[in-house]
């Protein structure tokens, strides 16, 4: 049966048993309940108690209608057998008796209604019979749902027990109405002792950190928040206590650790200065003090290889040229140190910038070196970068001129300028040569100064350009790597950080 429709629209069947020992008077009932269309009840007459507690037994029923005077059960000893044996299904006195003393006490036993027989009561029936099944849904609900609530009572007092928090409940005067185990690892005593006794805080908005005293004269920290609520009808505070005692000591040790590193940071920032200071002093020592002998060494090398000459001296021409050529790579070198050690010093200044025309301004820069050979240059287009525009082109500038020195020889040179495919912090840029390549245990020390992986013979270079490059692009807290294989050629990828805040 549908118990959730009103009694209007229910048409579902209703089992019921009837407990009558008169045929006729079972007759006429289901005469009177089958003429009521409202309700389809489909009634099972059992004319012995014994009977009807074996259908009971045996099928399900929806209401039981009982006789008080049965063959083997008279009076309320039937309704207190069938109750003793069904107490699950509803039960309707239907008798004979009008006895208001009767009909009161069998509603204490437990019958849902007392309906006494005759002609009409077909209508008060069929309602005395929903009713009592009602009745019965509804607490067979509301014991369903109290059995599930005090289920979920009990679980949430085995997780406030297990919590590692303290969890409380003060009244309106501060003092502790409940609390669980978590007070003791927080408190130093037992839950039992501190009911009944005063918080000891005062009650704040918020998350707030207090200290808890113990009574081993140590102190813990914790992190109280307060719920307003109702406790027994009154109104209380639900307290948390997260104890933060070791988050503050570990706080106090790092703000410990600071100092100290503020202080070794003033050290080694001071010896910084100081070794920049001794830097500039030697570029400036360089810059001057050797360019002038080596301009002397020149000037007089010129004038013994003007005296060769004119004695035909072959052999002094050779070795004057070998000098000479010496005294132009130490000036190259001398340059190249001088501009490396500027660029740790020089500012960096970020704009968004396209690398396409640097490119270009590269490549035109390079057209004399790459006079008289074949060479394919292929240029993508090029993401924009936030770089500085001048160091940019330095960068392009090396990495360009460096695959084309190290393709001589390749018919046709091919040189490439793409943007790096896959995915990437940042925009990465790539240059690709199909030149002499290196081993790829070689691949990170091509970036330290004065590294060559070739002979001056095979390709000339001071081994700083590649130096220059990565220290730019360490400038702009980015990063540069490369790859190749010996013979094949070799491609090089930078990437650019995002600038300081």
């Amino acid at each position: 049966m549908n118990h959730d429709k009103p009694l209007a629209t229910v048409r579902d069947r209703v089992e019921v048993l009837v407990l009558e020992d008169n045929p006729g008077d079972a007759q006429l009932l289901h005469a009177e309940l089958g003429a009521e269309a409202l309700i389809d009840v489909h009634l099972t007459v059992a004319f012995r108690l014994s009977e009807g507690l074996h259908l009971l037994a045996t099928r399900q029923f929806d209401a039981v209608l009982l006789d008080l005077n049965l063959p083997d059960s008279r009076g309320l000893e039937t309704l207190d057998r069938l109750r003793a044996a069904v107490p699950e299904v509803p039960l309707i006195v239907h008798t004979g008796i009008q006895d208001d003393d009767i009909a009161l006490r069998a509603l204490r036993a437990g019958a849902h209604d007392y309906v006494v027989k005759g002609p009409g009561i077909g209508p008060l029936l069929v309602r005395s019979v929903h009713s009592a099944i009602e009745r019965h849904r509804l607490r067979a609900e509301l014991e369903l749902r109290a059995a599930q609530l005090e289920k979920n009572r009990a679980a949430l007092r085995r997780v406030i027990e297990a919590s590692a928090d303290v969890i409380m409940i003060l009244d309106r005067t501060g003092a502790v109405r409940f609390v669980n185990s978590g007070a003791e690892s927080m408190y130093g005593r037992s839950a039992a002792d501190l009911v009944g006794q005063a918080a000891g805080f005062v009650i704040q908005p918020g998350a707030v950190d207090i200290d808890i005293p113990l009574p081993d004269g140590t102190v813990r920290a914790a992190e109280v928040r307060a719920i307003e609520i109702e406790w027994d009808d009154e109104p209380s505070s639900l307290i948390l206590l997260h104890d933060v005692t070791e988050r503050k000591r570990a706080q106090e040790r790092i703000e410990a650790q600071n100092v100290l590193l503020e202080e070794r940071v003033r050290e080694r920032t001071a010896e910084l200065v100081a070794a920049n200071s001794e830097l500039e002093a030697f570029a400036y020592s360089v810059s001057h003090d050797l360019r002038a002998p080596l301009r002397h060494i020149k000037g007089f090398t010129q004038m013994l290889e003007e005296e060769a000459v004119e004695r035909h001296d072959a052999s002094a021409q050779t070795l004057i040229s070998r000098i000479l050529r010496s005294e132009d790579r130490m000036r190259e070198l001398i340059d190249d140190l001088l501009g490396f050690s500027r660029l740790g010093r020089c500012e960096v200044c970020r704009e968004l910038v396209d690398p396409g025309p640097l490119v270009v301004e590269a490549i035109e820069e390079l057209a004399p070196e790459a006079r008289g050979r074949p060479v394919e240059w292929s240029v993508a287009a090029l993401p924009w970068l936030d770089a500085d525009p001048a160091l940019l082109r330095v960068v392009l500038v090396n990495l360009l001129s460096n695959a084309l020195k190290f393709t001589r020889g390749r018919d046709p040179a091919r040189i490439e300028v793409f943007p790096a495919p896959g995915s990437h912090p940042a925009p990465v840029i790539a240059v690709r040569d199909n030149g002499a390549g290196f081993a790829a245990e070689d691949a990170k020390r091509i970036f330290d100064v004065f590294q060559r992986l070739h002979t001056q013979a095979e390709f000339e270079g001071t081994g700083v350009g590649l130096a220059t490059v990565k220290r730019i692009v360490t400038r702009h807290g980015g990063r540069i790597w490369a790859e190749a294989e010996p013979g094949v050629g070799a491609t090089f990828f930078f990437s650019l950080g995002p600038a300081e805040a």
